[in-house]
C-alpha cells in the first residue's frame, strides 16, 4: 500500500473545492465591483503572473468581496501552503478557467466568468 497515494484524492478534492469557489468569488467580485481591479486586468496580465501572483489577485478579489464564500476561498487557498506544485497546478487552472482561448486583450469583465 502506498500512503501517498492513498491521500491524494482527498487533496485533490480540496483543491478542486477551493478553485470552484475561488472562482465564484472573482465572478462576483467582478460583478459587484464596477472598475475593478479584478475586472479591468486582461487575460494577458493574468497569464503573465506568476502562481504567488495569480493566488494573491484571487484571495485580494476575495478580501475585497468580504462575503462568507470568498472567505472560504481565502481559506482553500491558504490550505495550500507552501507546496509550489500545487500552487502552479491551482494558479494554471484559474488561469485557464477564465482565460482559456481568449486573447491577451480581453478583460476579465468579457469573460464568462463576469455575470450581468
Amino acid at each position: 500500500m502506498n500512503l501517498t497515494n492513498t491521500l491524494r484524492p482527498t487533496r485533490a478534492r480540496r483543491t478542486t473545492f477551493g478553485l470552484i469557489l475561488a472562482s465564484v468569488v472573482l465572478g462576483g467580485t467582478l460583478t459587484a465591483c464596477g472598475g475593478s481591479e479584478a475586472e479591468n486586468t486582461t487575460c494577458g496580465e493574468l497569464k503573465g503572473m506568476s502562481a504567488d501572483e495569480t493566488l494573491d489577485f484571487i484571495k485580494k478579489a476575495a478580501d475585497d468581496d468580504g462575503s462568507d464564500d470568498a472567505k472560504d476561498a481565502i481559506k482553500a487557498i491558504d490550505s495550500i501552503g507552501d507546496d509550489e506544485t500545487a500552487k502552479k497546478t491551482f494558479a494554471d487552472t484559474i488561469k485557464t478557467s477564465i482565460c482559456d482561448n481568449k486573447d491577451d486583450d480581453t478583460k476579465l469583465k468579457d469573460t464568462p466568468l463576469y455575470k450581468d
